[in-house]
């Protein structure tokens, strides 16, 4: 198993996903530590002040929902104050042109922070909802039409919609599941690719380590880029030790050198 990002593995990198005509992404919190985003494992100390057993899971809202929704103020004022990456900016340039190449590209993220979207990418899918919607609390987790919520101070604490009803943040806690529906299609897009690339996830949840484990299934190629090696390096062709924001705008430069000296 490889595990260096020196020249010739990204090199190497580039070959494999420049042949690629399903390329997926499965990103997780670590792309976006660049950007100023606290992960959600290891030592980041957002955890020690805001424990997520109170502000993280739906016992805590039902609970305090005055305090989740405090909460969720402060973290979404944080969201809006970080940028895309080099990282982030880099994979939608690579969504661009696998769309002028008339090829099959899915994202597929962890994250709830709009980031890859504000960078520009557009095929998305969120496993885990998104930060900046809401819905009615009791509703499904997979309900069509949350709401979008004004930019941070909010106007009433706990936020309601026009009908009076308590909203909730439209993001899985760490209580609940990602909805069925979401999981059959991410596992769908897994099972048609052929190569997939896995950026800054540890690989700790079971829906992470299963995508994987799909795509590799399907005869998928599976790169992976982190700063340290994780729970999904032995399931990875390819392993780049290192940070994403520095890694993939030199890999997303190779790829396109790749396309541009290949036949036809």
């Amino acid at each position: 198993m490889e595990a260096s990002p020196y020249p010739e593995k990204l090199s190497q990198a580039a070959r494999l996903i420049a042949q690629a005509e399903r390329l997926r992404l499965l990103t997780g919190a670590g792309i976006s530590r660049a950007s100023g985003m606290p992960t959600f494992r290891g030592h980041d100390p957002t955890w020690a002040d805001y424990p997520r057993r109170r502000f993280a899971t739906y016992r805590g809202f039902r609970d305090d929902p005055v305090g989740v929704w405090l909460w969720h103020n402060w973290r979404l004022a944080a969201n809006l104050r970080a940028t895309p990456n080099p990282a982030h900016r880099a994979l939608a340039e690579l969504e661009d042109l696998w769309e002028r190449l008339g090829r099959d590209f899915q994202l597929i993220t962890q994250n709830v922070d709009e980031l890859h979207q504000r960078a520009g990418s557009r095929r998305i899918l969120e496993l885990h909802g998104n930060a900046f919607l809401a819905r009615p609390d009791g509703t499904p987790q997979d309900f069509p039409e949350p709401v979008r919520l004004p930019p941070p101070p909010f106007p009433q604490i706990p936020m309601r919609d026009e009908r009076g009803r308590l909203l909730r943040p439209h993001v899985v806690w760490f209580d609940e599941g990602v909805p069925e529906s979401i999981r059959r299609r991410a596992l769908t897009l897994m099972a048609e690719a052929d190569l997939l690339l896995v950026v800054g996830t540890s690989g700790e949840t079971v829906l992470a380590r299963r995508l994987v484990e799909r795509a590799r299934e399907a005869g998928a190629e599976v790169i992976e880029i982190n700063p340290a090696p994780s729970r999904l390096t032995p399931q990875s062709a390819l392993s780049l030790t290192g940070r994403a924001e520095e890694i993939i705008p030199k890999l997303v430069s190779l790829v396109k050198l790749e396309l541009r000296s290949s036949p036809g």
